[in-house]
């Protein structure tokens, strides 16, 4: 079985009054095959209302797919 990835990055800005966007992101890669398997987090420059000394936190949601391969 072979699989492929793909990553969607995300700010805290994105989810900082709802997490509605976020699982809307997640539920439309899941209509489309693509299953959640990490989240994982880096610091960058920037600003913020909701970043420490101007330094934003990007999110990346890792998601897999199998790949059909076909006969």
């Amino acid at each position: 079985m072979r699989y492929k990835y793909k990553t969607i990055p995300f700010t805290n800005d994105e989810i900082s009054h709802s997490c509605e966007g976020l699982t809307a992101k997640l539920n439309q890669a899941g209509e489309r095959g693509w299953e959640l398997v990490a989240i994982f987090s880096q610091k960058g420059l920037g600003s913020s209302a909701y970043t420490i000394f101007g330094i934003a936190q990007m999110q990346f949601l890792v998601l897999k797919k199998t790949v059909v391969e076909s006969s």
